[in-house]
């Protein structure tokens, strides 16, 4: 986004796939926070790891964690949660869902 690129923030592994969190921050240091451009989640596949998916999700929030809800009626349910990048010591979580592979 803007010339700066998405990079992996949180990864799990579900079945055949690997489904990532990636985030894009508008600063070159790895450990300096910058203006948060957006985040995306993308599936790889496990045996290739070929993207198979990628769907940005916010240009507003820095999401940074990712855990398997639950499966239901040919759904995928995950809980998400924000990086807020300030000392206010608190989170938000989300709620995503996506139709199963």
């Amino acid at each position: 986004r803007d010339g700066f690129a998405f990079t992996f923030s949180d990864a799990i592994l579900l079945e055949d796939s690997i489904y990532f969190l990636a985030t894009a921050e508008k600063t070159t240091s790895v450990y300096d926070d910058g203006e948060i451009l957006g985040s995306a989640l993308g599936v790889l596949a496990l045996r290739s790891l070929e993207m198979t998916d990628f769907h940005f999700l916010t240009k507003d929030y820095k999401l940074e964690g990712i855990t398997f809800q639950y499966k239901q009626a040919g759904r995928l349910h995950f809980l998400i949660s924000e990086d807020a990048d300030n000392s206010e010591g608190g989170t938000t979580l989300f709620q995503l869902s996506l139709e199963a592979r």
